[in-house]
């Protein structure tokens, strides 16, 4: 009973986990649909035909009034069935039943094709666990079921088999013969110990058995144990085994063979039928990236490749372009080719202002550049776009780019300033405390509260506030106040009235006596009379003050005489001083002389040393005097000199 349940757990369990059919390509009309055929149903109607494209072999197929026909190709099935039937019904011993309902009626003498794949296991391969034993020893040999054993040499051996229920024996010589049952259900890996004791197992001589394949290198299971890769050879023993041959693109084979006591028993050669097509692509442009059923294969051109037969999934995927991604179906020698075109996802996308340029732009919040924008190569989608710009109101629209298509925006910008004039002669103009510039002002705001102010040197500031509105052009003129003081010009003796006034070199309209009205500040006031000598004086006038320069003119001659008099008192005053400074230096030899005596005549070391230092000391006192009276007597004789170059100018003028 125990038995019995648990094989309706692995049937049911079986049964969810098998293959399903798949339906890639929708029932459709062949490019010639209409065909001439002579098949007829049971009611002499003319049939449709429906070719199956389909790597599932052994495929049966049902419907309501039975197929009419069914016809076998490599890789196709030729369905003949009953105008006007409905559905089609797909059944193998391996896939749960799937009843297709036609999208379209069947017509009379007309073909139809579709594409059946598998979805989920889908070959009598596929639905198999991979069972590992890990052995404590090596050449062990190992019984299934009532199968011959199987010498493993190695301390691990791998089965192939459908979940189900298994009794494996484990014999080794020296060894306690090991019998396990097992539940299979999913891949393990099962450790098997042996221990040390008799063992009582029984066995056939072996023989030899040779196998090899077209192509070779496929795998080998005896009894779904792995054996290895073709061409193999080994002893077996003698009994009863089923021979599995496996390799990648090929469809698996299986066949019996028993084998006797001694034999050597060489296999025919055993050809695998091909499970493969071939495919290319070529996509435009040749830089995307293809993928073959989600695995990387290149970038844009694949050259001819070898495929399973099967459904596959080929994409194509390159930045800024939609992916382009199709099923297809490989039957065994199937070359397809792959054209792929893909489609842009992005436009051109332009965008402008309006009443001016050079406006910055901002797409979903991020700077791109200033207005002219462009852009050539903008993906496709809703872009919220938004231009601003100095002294304009910003403005955001939302925009769409479509697939290859220009998209064209102007974006209005709303006036937000004024014009605002400044005019302040010769002064420095400033704008809310910063200097703006000079004499003239003029420039283009933001609407506001501006305080505007001239300034200029020795004058008081001149500002005002000013609210300048949108549109609006203010003009403003500016006056610093002068600070003022005077000064009153005159001249003596009376002959020099009318002398010219200079002022910082500027010659004055008025003439002496004058009062002149200055700006604050240090002046340099000059008077001219042709019958005297100039004379300059300097003058500071502050705020209000009331200065007087009176200028005591001399004639020509009245000046020589004057400077001859002055250099006659600086040659006095230098002589002077050279008999000081001669004097004095008599005065210190004279000391030093005295103390020399006292040096020759000392008794004592102290007063020697004493009377040597100020001896020394009275004679350099002496030559600084010397020295010193050298300048006073080199000026004595040029302030002679000047005294009487003077006094020959005025003998000439009498």
């Amino acid at each position: 009973m125990r038995r019995l349940l648990l094989y309706f757990l692995l049937v049911c369990t079986s049964i969810l986990m098998g293959a399903e059919f798949k339906v890639t390509g929708e029932l459709e009309k062949e490019g010639f649909s209409y065909i001439t055929n002579n098949m007829r149903d049971t009611d002499g109607v003319y049939c449709a035909r429906i070719q199956v494209n389909s790597d599932i072999r052994n495929l049966r197929f049902d419907s309501n009034r039975k197929p009419v026909k069914i016809e076998r190709e490599m890789g196709k099935y030729y369905v003949y069935l009953s105008p006007g039937e409905r559905s089609l019904t797909f059944l193998h011993t391996e896939f749960a039943a799937y009843e297709y309902e036609f999208p379209l009626t069947l017509e009379a003498n007309t073909a139809y094709v579709m594409t059946v794949v598998k979805s989920g296991y889908g070959s009598a391969d596929e639905g198999l666990v991979t069972i590992t034993f890990i052995l404590n020893e090596k050449d062990v040999y190992i019984t299934k079921g009532d199968n011959p054993p199987i010498l493993n040499k190695m301390g691990s051996t791998q089965y192939r088999l459908t979940p189900w229920v298994y009794a494996f024996r484990f014999n080794k010589q020296g060894f306690q013969e090991e019998e396990q049952e097992l539940q299979i259900t999913q891949d393990e890996d099962i450790s098997i110990n042996l221990k040390q004791g008799e063992s009582r197992m029984k066995m056939k001589l072996p023989g030899i058995t040779i196998i090899n394949s077209e192509p070779s290198g496929a795998e080998v299971y005896l009894n779904d144990q792995k054996m290895g890769i073709t061409p193999w050879q080994d002893e077996l023993i003698a009994g009863d085994y089923k021979l599995t041959i496996k390799a990648r693109m090929y469809y698996t084979k299986e066949l019996e063979f028993s084998l006797a006591e001694g034999q050597t028993l060489e296999l025919p050669v055993i050809e695998l039928l091909p499970k493969f097509g071939y495919y290319s692509a070529e996509c435009d442009p040749d830089n995307a990236d293809i993928y073959l059923d989600g695995v990387y294969k290149g970038k844009g051109n694949i050259s001819k490749q070898m495929i399973e037969s099967g459904s596959h999934l080929l994409e194509a995927k390159l930045d800024y372009y939609h992916d382009h991604s199709e099923e297809f179906l490989i039957s065994d020698g199937d070359e397809k080719d792959f054209d792929i075109i893909l489609k842009p996802a992005f436009g051109r996308l332009e965008i402008n202002p309006t009443p001016v340029m050079d406006a910055d732009v901002y797409i979903n919040g991020e700077y791109v550049g200033k207005t002219p924008y462009k852009d050539d190569k903008r993906l496709s989608g809703q872009y919220q776009v938004r231009v601003e710009k100095e002294l304009y109101t910003g403005a955001e629209e939302s925009v769409v780019v479509y697939d290859e298509t220009l998209m064209q925006k102007t974006i209005l910008l709303t006036q937000d300033y004024g014009t605002l004039i400044i005019e302040a002669q010769d002064s420095e103009i400033f704008l809310d405390g910063v200097l703006a510039g000079k004499n003239k002002y003029q420039a283009n705001l933001q609407a506001g509260n501006y305080q505007v102010e001239a300034k200029q040197n020795r004058h008081r500031s001149a500002s005002r506030n000013i609210y300048l509105g949108v549109g609006a052009v203010e003009q403003v003129i500016l006056s610093p106040e002068p600070i003022m003081g005077s000064v009153t010009v005159m001249s003596n003796p009376p002959a020099s009235k009318g002398a010219a006034i200079w002022v910082n070199g500027e010659k004055e309209k008025n003439t002496t006596p004058a009062v002149l009205p200055l700006l604050i500040g240090d002046y340099k006031i000059k008077v001219y009379h042709p019958d005297f000598l100039e004379q300059t004086k300097m003058v500071n006038l502050t705020e209000g003050s009331q200065e007087k320069l009176v200028f005591e003119l001399e004639t020509y001659q009245g000046s020589m005489l004057s400077m001859r008099n002055k250099w006659r008192r600086q040659g006095w005053i230098g002589a002077g001083t050279t008999i000081l400074t001669m004097g004095a230096a008599v005065f210190f030899n004279m000391q030093g002389d005295g103390f020399a005596d006292d040096y020759a005549t000392a008794g004592s070391t102290a007063e020697s040393n004493t009377a040597w230092d100020d001896m020394g000391s009275n004679y350099n006192r002496r030559d600084a005097c010397f020295y010193i009276s050298v300048v006073p007597a080199v000026y004595t004789i040029y302030s002679w000199i000047k005294a009487g170059q003077y006094s020959s100018k005025l003998k000439m003028e009498n």
